[in-house]
């Protein structure tokens, strides 16, 4: 198993494992973001922990390669002064490291092609963890506008409910306010053009106060029509 497939198969174990959140409808969302962040931060650690191992085995095989040049060379210089045991020496010790180098130069390529698959993956989800944050903004954004969009509504439905009613009950007030302003009106004017020697209150009995009924009932008439002009004369 690549440690691409080893770094997917760990985290979705997390992820399964992990318990579910409440009643916030962007909570799986920012969940699921966190999960990809958090992958693709260990992914780059991994590539980091890899390219730093492939370096060091590129560093070691070159060292080996100069030793065994060093040898080759003490070599030579030790055949041309006639001291071929010691050439012999620097010949066996140089194929010693000269045999270590195909199975390094096998290592670093390993190396390389698990940091190439690796570096390719990084790419991959750090191309997808940016498109599900900007989705998650995005679908965030909107369902806050459509919550909001909703009360704005049902405010608007609860005050369009009430208009009837409260219309109804301001009518009412007004064409209550009208006839007691009407009637106070009348008997204002009967204190005033009363007589001081006329008869008494008790002797104008029901004449003074059908007349009043009369004058508020015209007052009143008039006053409406100054509301409502062109409105038939209620009752």
């Amino acid at each position: 198993m690549g440690p691409w497939a080893r770094l997917t198969a760990r985290f979705g174990r997390a992820r399964r494992s992990r318990p579910t959140g409440p009643s916030d409808p962007s909570a799986p969302l920012t969940a699921a973001y966190a999960e990809q962040l958090a992958l693709l931060q260990s992914a780059r650690r991994g590539l980091a922990d890899i390219v730093t191992a492939r370096v060091r085995m590129e560093q070691r095989t070159a060292e080996l390669r100069r030793r065994a040049a060093d040898l080759h060379a003490d070599a030579e210089r030790a055949v041309d002064a006639g001291a071929d045991a010691r050439a012999r020496e620097a010949l066996v010790e140089q194929a010693a490291f000269t045999g270590q180098l195909p199975e390094l130069d096998a290592q670093v390529g390993a190396l390389r092609a698990q940091e190439d698959e690796l570096q390719a993956a990084v790419q991959a989800l750090a191309a997808r963890v940016e498109a599900l944050r900007i989705r998650t903004e995005s679908a965030t954004a909107q369902h806050t506008a459509a919550e909001a969009q909703a009360r704005i509504g049902g405010a608007l439905a609860g005050l369009t409910g009430l208009s009837g009613t409260v219309d109804g009950a301001l009518a009412d007030l007004e064409d209550r306010t009208l006839r007691a302003r009407a009637q106070a009106d009348a008997y204002a004017e009967l204190a005033v053009t009363a007589a001081p020697d006329g008869p008494s209150a008790a002797a104008l009995g029901g004449r003074a106060a059908a007349e009043a009924e009369a004058a508020a009932d015209a007052e009143l008439a008039r006053l409406r029509d100054r509301r409502d002009p062109g409105t038939p004369a209620g009752p």
